[in-house]
C-alpha cells in the first residue's frame, strides 16, 4: 500500500512539473511563440466573440489544471514568537495557522490565469483564495474550490491555532490581533475541510458554522483497535487517506461516525436556521501499523476475509469510548486559559494604573469576566 501511494504521488509530481514548465515557457517566450510549437498551425482567434458563459467556463478549466490536492494547516511555534511588551503585558504578534502545501504543489502556478485579463482574473479568484502559506512566508493562492485542507495529527485541538483563534473569537468581546484576525477571516472561507475525530469531538457543534463557506467536512479516523491510540502518531507532512469497505470492522466505525455527525448537525440547525449543513464524509488515515495489520480498502479486490469473520470481532469497546469522547464542550476554565495564553487583554499595572479609576493592579481592562483566572495571570506565551 505504501508503494502504491508513493507511485501515485510521484506521478502527480511529474504531471505538475510538465504544467509548470509550460507556464514558464509561456512567460518567457510569449503565448504566440509557444503556441506555434505545441499546437497545430490553425489558431482560434475569435475567443472574445464567444458567449460570456462559454468564455468563463474555459477560464475556469484553465484555472483548474492541477488535480485536487490535500494541504495541511499547521500552527506557528509559540516559543519563537513571545510577542511584545505593551502596557506591562505581552501582546501576541504572530498570525494564525498556515497552509503547508501538498507535495509537488506550487500555489503560484495559477498566476498565468490571474494575469491574462480582467475576466480571467475574476474567474480565477472565484476558484483560488489567498491563504497564509508556511512555505513562502506570505499569502499564496490555493484552489479553494477543489483542494481539501486537513487539520489533524495532534493529540488535542488546542494545538491548532486556527481552531483556538476561531473559538476565542466566539467567546470574547474583543477583536483578535490584526494579523491573526486577517488569517482567520481567510481560513474560515475554506470550502473542503478534513478534521481528526478527536478534534471534532471536543468542539461545540455550532463551532463548525464559523467556516462560512464550508461545503464538505470529512472526519478522519485512525485504524487502531483503541480510540485514543492515534494520539501517538507522529506528524506526517504528507499523510495518506483511504476509504475502507463498508461491511468491515473499520467500515462499521465509519458508518457510526457518519450517522452521529449527521444527526448532531441537523439538531444544531434548529438553533442556526441559516446554516447550510456541509456534505459529510468519513475516511481513515493510513499510518504506521503492525506488520500483521490488514486494512480492508473499498477498492481491494484481493481481500478474502468473509463478512462472517468480520462480524465475530467484538468492537463494542471502541464504540463506547467514541461515544464518551463526543463531549462537544469546552469548560469555562479552559476558555480562560486559552484566552490568557493566546489573546490576553491588557491589565492594570504600575504603568497605567493612574488612568483607570476603580480598578486595582492586576485586573484586566476588558473581558475580565472570562479571563480572571488564578495561576495564569503571568503565563508567558
Amino acid at each position: 500500500m505504501r508503494e502504491r501511494f508513493a507511485f501515485e504521488r510521484a506521478d502527480e509530481n511529474r504531471e505538475g512539473e510538465l504544467v509548470r514548465a509550460m507556464g514558464r515557457r509561456i512567460k518567457n517566450d510569449g503565448i504566440d511563440t509557444t503556441r506555434k510549437h505545441v499546437v497545430p498551425a490553425y489558431i482560434f482567434t475569435r475567443f472574445r466573440e464567444l458567449p460570456t458563459e462559454i468564455r468563463r467556463r474555459i477560464w475556469s478549466f484553465a484555472a483548474c489544471f492541477e488535480k485536487p490536492r490535500i494541504h495541511q494547516l499547521t500552527s506557528p511555534i509559540p516559543s519563537t514568537d513571545k510577542g511584545i511588551l505593551m502596557m506591562g503585558c505581552r501582546v501576541r504578534t504572530h498570525g494564525s495557522s498556515y497552509v503547508s502545501p501538498a507535495s509537488g504543489s506550487y500555489p503560484d502556478s495559477v498566476s498565468v490565469v490571474l494575469h491574462v485579463c480582467q475576466e480571467s482574473r475574476m474567474v480565477a479568484q472565484r476558484i483560488h483564495t489567498l491563504l497564509p502559506c508556511e512555505k513562502y512566508g506570505q499569502p499564496r493562492y490555493f484552489n479553494n474550490l477543489h483542494d481539501e485542507f486537513y487539520i489533524g495529527g495532534e493529540p488535542s485541538w488546542t494545538r491548532f491555532q486556527v481552531l483556538v483563534d476561531m473559538f476565542i473569537r466566539l467567546n470574547s468581546s474583543r477583536s483578535l490581533p490584526r494579523r491573526a484576525r486577517l488569517d482567520v477571516e481567510k481560513l474560515s472561507e475554506i470550502r473542503n475541510l478534513r478534521v481528526d475525530l478527536n478534534a471534532f469531538a471536543s468542539m461545540p457543534i455550532h463551532f463548525w458554522a464559523g467556516f462560512t463557506k464550508l461545503e464538505k467536512l470529512t472526519l478522519v479516523l485512525y485504524s487502531y483497535d483503541e480510540f485514543g491510540e492515534h494520539e501517538d502518531v507522529s506528524f506526517d507532512p504528507h499523510p495518506d487517506f483511504v476509504r475502507v469497505k463498508q461491511r468491515s470492522k473499520h467500515g462499521g466505525r465509519a458508518e457510526w461516525v457518519l450517522n452521529y455527525v449527521r444527526e448532531a448537525f441537523h439538531a444544531a440547525k434548529n438553533d442556526l436556521p441559516q446554516w447550510t449543513i456541509p456534505q459529510l464524509d468519513v475516511l481513515h488515515r493510513f499510518a504506521e501499523l503492525p506488520n500483521n495489520f490488514e486494512l480492508e480498502l473499498a477498492d481491494d479486490q484481493y481481500n478474502t476475509e468473509s463478512d462472517a469473520e468480520e462480524g465475530e470481532y467484538d468492537d463494542s469497546g471502541w464504540y463506547r469510548e467514541a461515544g464518551a469522547r463526543m463531549i462537544h464542550n469546552v469548560s469555562r476554565n479552559e476558555i480562560r486559559r486559552l484566552k490568557i495564553m493566546h489573546h490576553p487583554s491588557l491589565k492594570i499595572t504600575h504603568f497605567n494604573r493612574h488612568f483607570h479609576d476603580g480598578k486595582e493592579s492586576g485586573q484586566y481592562l476588558t473581558d475580565s469576566e472570562t479571563e480572571d483566572l488564578d495561576g495564569f495571570d503571568d503565563y508567558d506565551f
